[in-house]
Parts: structure tokens; sequence; C-alpha cells
């Protein structure tokens, strides 16, 4: 497994190393939290996001004083030019590359997203930018050697769930370029184990299909929103399972779809600091979307995984449990960022 994902080459590793000292000079105002004696000491996994495309990361950026060093735009064009073009092969010469080419597509504009209101804001901008943070934080550390939780043991199976059709409609976010790139990464994944030797009817075959089943429906519910065209019928029932699946897949592949992680991003060994991205619950997004079969627009509430993206002694143990320790002691406060579409 780890063979196939495949090492990050130097285009996924330089962002965060080439934003640092002794690739930018000294701090040309009042820096952020990421400065050290007039230095930047080290990167967060919002400089991944803005490496990754987003213009809002590269705002949040310049708010918080992290991009306030001499050499800063020279050093960012330096790194993005590191980027495969959007149809070289390198863009996914493995599962890592082709998930960030996922995470790509989605910061960048849909035509889907002009159903959307809020899709002209900073707001969404921003909230577009924590879901870059929660998804690029969860790849990395379920690709990592031994940082992912042992698989639980499968439980004792029961009936697939059957399809119902519900009578509360079921929305998808209509961004289709970015579902339809993971839905890519899915097919990608299933043919490239297999290719390695993923056993027939195995956990591992069985998570991959019922994804793979699942991201279609997504996929082709957000393409007909694009064109103004409400979900079929068995869409929106493969839709409105998708909490009853995804519970009966943890119980017969145990398999973790949620919960609280963390993944160390870069450390500073004169400060003694680390910054640490992650994962810090589930909480829910309140969005005002247009309904293709009316036109008007609905209230919709869906999940929202909360980012962490803080900065950690380094003599503190970088994992999941001592994110959920100190959860457990009091809620982390969340990115400054975060505060343009979310209170408590």
């Amino acid at each position: 497994m780890c063979a196939f994902w495949g090492r990050a080459g130097p285009s996924t590793r330089r962002p965060s190393r080439a934003s640092c000292s002794p690739f930018v000079g000294h701090a040309l105002r009042e820096a952020g939290s990421t400065s050290l004696s007039g230095h930047r000491a080290f990167a967060t996994a919002t400089d991944v996001v803005a490496w990754l495309g987003s213009a809002e990361a590269r705002r949040v950026r310049r708010e918080s004083g992290d991009d306030a060093f001499e050499g800063w735009d020279t050093a960012r064009e330096r790194t993005e030019r590191l980027r495969p073009a959007p149809l070289a092969p390198a863009r996914h010469a493995t599962l890592h590359m082709s998930l960030l080419d996922v995470l790509s597509t989605y910061l960048e504009p849909s035509r889907g997203e002009l159903s959307l209101p809020a899709s002209f804001t900073s707001a969404y901008g921003r909230r577009k930018v924590e879901v870059a943070v929660c998804a690029w934080a969860h790849e990395r550390h379920d690709a990592r050697p031994f940082a992912r939780a042992p698989a639980a043991a499968a439980a004792a199976p029961r009936a697939r769930p059957k399809l119902e059709v519900r009578d509360a409609p079921v929305y998808v976010e209509p961004h289709p370029e970015a579902l339809g790139h993971l839905l890519a990464l899915l097919r990608q994944a299933a043919r490239g184990l297999a290719a390695h030797g993923l056993p027939k009817g195995s956990r591992g075959e069985l998570a991959l299909t019922e994804l793979e089943d699942l991201v279609d429906a997504a996929y082709q519910t957000a393409t007909r929103a694009t064109n103004e065209q409400p979900p079929t019928v068995e869409l929106a029932a493969r839709l409105a399972g998708v909490a009853g699946r995804l519970e009966w897949l943890e119980e017969a592949v145990g398999l973790r779809t949620g919960g609280v992680l963390a993944v160390h991003v870069h450390a500073d060994p004169v400060s003694g600091r680390a910054s640490v991205a992650g994962i810090g619950g589930l909480t829910e997004i309140h969005v005002a979307l247009r309904d293709p079969r009316t036109g008007g627009l609905v209230h919709v509430i869906g999940p929202r995984l909360s980012a962490v993206d803080v900065v950690w002694p380094r003599s503190k143990a970088l994992h999941d449990a001592a994110l959920k320790a100190d959860l457990g002691k009091s809620p982390l406060a969340p990115p400054p960022f975060v505060s343009a579409y979310y209170t408590r």
C-alpha cells in the first residue's frame, strides 16, 4: 500500500520548506505566528492550500501577516511553478497527487456554484479553504505508515441498506468538476490496488465499491443541478441513504468515516514549535441553495468538519490522542479565517 501511494515528490514537499527561512528573508512588517526573530520559522496547512491555487488562502496569509517577508512573492511563484499542469501525467502519478488534483479543482470556481448566492463572497471562499485543510490533513494522516488507527474488527454482517425514497429532498454541493475528479480518484485506486493484488471480496474492495457508488450519485446529482435539472428518483434514493450506508460500511469493514485526527505539518527546532493540521470534530453548516425543481432558495443543513491549524510545542505528542485530550479539556479555537462564516 505504501509503495502504491508513493512518496511525496519535490512538487508536494517544497511548498512548506520554500515559504520559510532561508528561502524568504526578514519580516517587512509585523509578522504572524509563523515568525521567529523576524524570520519565517515554519509553514502551516493554509500555506499548502494557497499553493494549491486558493486566492482566498493567500488573502488569509496576508491578513495574518504570515506573508510579510522579503522575497515572499518570489518564493510563492517559484513553488507554484512546480505544480504539474492540469493535463500533465505527473498530476496523477500517485494517488496522493490525484488527491491534490481533486483539492486544486475544488478550490477553483465551478459553474454549478452559480446557484449558490454566497458563492461570490469571501466567506464562501474561506469555507472552501477549511474543507481543503481537512481533506489534505486526512489524506496526509492516512497515507503515512503507522499513522492510522488499526481497522476495527468487522461486526456481524447485516443486510446492506435498501434504497428508499424519502420525503425530504437531498442536496449536493454543486461542484461537478471536483466530484468528477474524486470519482476518477476512487476508480484509479480500485484499479491500481486490484493490479497490486487486492483480494476479490475483501473489505478493501467492498469499501471502494460502496464509496464509488455514493460519489457517483453525488456527481450525477451535482451535474444535473448545474444544468437546472432535479435529481432522478433513483439518485435521490441513493443519496438519501448516505448516512445509513456509511454506518453499515463502518460495521462491515471497520471503516472510520469521522473523528478527530492530527498530523504534523512543519517543525522549527530553534523555537521548539511545530504546526499541526487536522480535524477537530463534526458540526453542522447552514447554506442557502437553489432548488432545481422550483428555482427558489431553500435552507439546507449539512455536516461541517471543523479544521485544526494550530502551533504546538514540539515536546507535545503530535498524534490523534493528544488532540483528543486537548479537545476534552476545552474546545480548540478554530482558525481565525473561519470567523467569516462560523460562530460558536
